[in-house]
């Protein structure tokens, strides 16, 4: 049963209005069981259940703690905050007063049905799971998880519903060669229009590893951010020449990096702020 349209305050503004309202970062939500079908369809189950034992069922199982960088379960005290120099947490990102506000973001025939309501025309919709898969670790676990989600995004939400959405492909970017294979699959065997590539890449300082083993674990502060220019690791011109070639839309969606490097040690700043 469909909810009932209702006429909203966004619906009158947008009524007002002589051009079209676009959502440039809209998010959609991946629904998990789903995303691992996927997996299990473009990796086998093999793989699939080693993704399973090694990220989800110990983020399903781990002890409420807070890390050395920033707080991923409970909200740290002010004392607690400046003995670890931890930032402060972030808002609750899904919203559950409203079940229908909840669920629009899974469903993305919803979602469409409630464009009016929401006062927008076109919207352009991040991954939510699918940001952090190109800060995955191990080559082989990023590289099946991405062509899950892109499978699964294009087949779920830009296929049906690409006169109302759109969401970019997620590149991997830890070598320029991943980055052109799943360029060339997501845009032309399914069809994207856009992509989305990761802010950066973390890579390790090596001098302090080699004299601090274990300082991965206390990041920010073992590892430098790559973000594919003159300094980088690898030569990503090539990269940039196949977009091109694509003819394609490069989007970058920040946070959506390994250990979430932040430039300073605010206590009292949220991690999401003190990017700028």
């Amino acid at each position: 049963m469909r909810p009932e349209k209702r006429r909203t305050l966004s619906t009158e503004i947008r009524e007002s209005l002589n051009h079209p309202v676009i959502d440039s970062d809209g998010h959609l939500r991946e629904f998990t069981p789903q995303v691992l079908d996927y997996l299990k369809k473009v990796a086998g189950r093999k793989l699939h259940d080693e993704y399973v034992e090694t990220y989800v069922k110990p983020r399903q199982n781990r002890e409420l703690k807070m890390t050395g960088d920033y707080a991923k379960d409970e909200a740290p005290s002010l004392e607690e905050r400046r003995y670890g120099r931890i930032r402060r947490p972030s808002w609750w990102g899904i919203p559950t007063k409203s079940t229908l506000d909840a669920a629009s973001p899974f469903l993305p025939e919803l979602l469409v049905d409630r464009m009016e309501e929401l006062g927008m025309d076109f919207n352009i919709m991040y991954p939510t799971w699918g940001l952090v898969t190109g800060a995955i670790p191990v080559d082989e676990h990023r590289l099946a998880m991405t062509r899950a989600v892109n499978e699964m995004h294009a087949e779920v939400y830009n296929r049906p519903w690409s006169h109302r959405l759109c969401v970019p492909a997620v590149i991997p970017t830890h070598k320029p060669e991943e980055a052109l294979e799943e360029l060339d699959h997501c845009v032309n065997n399914l069809g994207f229009k856009a992509i989305m590539i990761p802010a950066m890449v973390a890579r390790p300082i090596q001098k302090l590893y080699d004299k601090y083993p274990g300082i991965e674990e206390d990041l920010p502060d073992g590892r430098w951010q790559d973000c594919y220019g003159l300094d980088s690791e690898y030569d990503y011109d090539p990269v940039w020449q196949k977009c091109m070639d694509l003819g394609v839309a490069v989007t970058s969606h920040g946070a959506a990096v390994d250990r979430w490097l932040w430039k300073n040690r605010s206590i009292r700043m949220s991690f999401l702020l003190s990017r700028s």
